[in-house]
């Protein structure tokens, strides 16, 4: 299900996330991770800070926004089937990802 990540330093590796993530703490890192969200926001940032890397977020066709909020970045990220890419607020870094089938 949904996953909710409220403390600092958090590192999530090698997981199949059968839900959406929610970001409220800071310098979490979500590395060769699948996340398959079918919610409003594959990846909320709420509060803290995030590194995704090497991981996948499929938006199953009815995730709204693929990343919501401020101070993250998407290295090697594979985001698909999504209404709307992220969105860049504060401090995003976006590099070497794959953003399609919007």
């Amino acid at each position: 299900g949904d996953l909710t990540v409220t403390k600092a330093g958090t590192v999530i590796s090698s997981l199949d996330i059968a839900g959406c993530l929610t970001i409220a703490a800071a310098d979490v890192l979500v590395t060769k991770t699948r996340i398959r969200c079918d919610g409003r926001y594959g990846i909320e940032v709420k509060s803290g800070s995030v590194t995704v890397r090497d991981s996948e977020l499929d938006g199953t066709g009815t995730v709204h926004v693929a990343v919501l909020g401020s101070n993250y970045t998407l290295t090697r990220v594979n985001i698909h089937d999504v209404e709307d890419g992220p969105r860049v607020g504060d401090n995003v870094t976006i590099e070497h990802s794959y953003i399609h089938d919007l």
